[in-house]
């Protein structure tokens, strides 16, 4: 079905690709982790050749890293990391992995015996771009709308969000100083 807007027809549209992110209007986020997971997974696929060579393991790793779970995590900033989000991208990690390493699915799916913790990156990468934003300067006089929004997101706190490593006690402006010691935030 289409609408008018203005002098155009405009058709609904169930799911929009923005900078590489998929958006559902109901806010379902999994399609854009699945999708994220598959990407990562067929680039792994394209990779074999390196994962079945003599390379030392330690190097093999930091290829996947790079290769792989950037491609993984690209737009995790947004996520609610819930358990279905978590064993979604827990489980992609430990099948790429399991053929690098060759230790098994199982192993490299747990927090104790996973090679590379992808859920501890993911948790860090947001959290440094927290504090990227927490310390941007007013521009103009005004507070920036990124900064805004993330006041926003702040207070109306949800379970897995991107404050969900911050201690519930912590206020925005004991944040925001805390964030301006960039070398105590990392």
């Amino acid at each position: 079905p289409t609408v008018k807007w203005g002098n155009l027809d405009v058709r609904n549209c169930w799911t929009f690709e923005y900078l590489g992110s998929l958006f559902l209007p109901n806010g379902d986020q999994m399609p854009d982790v699945r999708r994220r997971c598959a990407m990562a997974k067929q680039r792994a696929g394209t990779l074999r050749h390196v994962w079945a060579s003599s390379l030392n393991l330690d190097l093999k790793v930091r290829l996947y890293i790079v290769a792989c779970c950037s491609m993984l995590v690209y737009g995790s900033e947004a996520w609610l990391l819930n358990e279905q989000v978590s064993r979604c991208i827990r489980g992609a990690n430990a099948y790429m992995l399991s053929y690098i390493t060759g230790k098994t699915k199982r192993e490299e799916a747990k927090e104790t015996t996973t090679t590379f913790n992808i859920m501890a990156r993911i948790r860090a990468r947001r959290l440094k771009w927290v504090g990227h934003i927490l310390r941007l300067e007013k521009r103009q006089g005004k507070e920036r709308l990124i900064k805004k929004t993330l006041r926003v997101i702040f207070d109306h706190s949800q379970n897995g969000d991107i404050f969900m490593d911050v201690s519930e006690q912590e206020s925005w402006k004991k944040l925001q100083k805390r964030a301006k010691d960039k070398d105590g935030w990392h």
